[in-house]
């Protein structure tokens, strides 16, 4: 017996105060999402640096990583 997929489509029309509160969310997740990510960046950059130094002085075995980056942060409180 064939299965019966069904979709469903619903139009979201909230009132102005909930747009804009939406579009604010969604501002600050990109941020946050580019911040994490330029960190991974900037770590991964480090280590490249690190191993063509490390190569070009004769030292191979400091050109191991310690593991892949953090993914989390951990918040201070301030």
């Amino acid at each position: 017996m064939p299965r019966v997929r069904q979709a469903l489509r619903f139009a979201l029309d909230p009132p102005v105060v909930q747009r804009r509160a939406c579009a604010r969310h969604a501002g600050a997740a990109r941020n946050a999402y580019n911040w994490g990510l330029e960190r991974v960046q900037e770590t991964l950059r480090a280590r490249r640096a690190f191993t063509v130094l490390a190569l070009r002085q004769g030292r191979p075995w400091m050109t191991r990583a310690p593991g892949p980056p953090r993914w989390s942060v951990r918040c201070r409180r301030r």
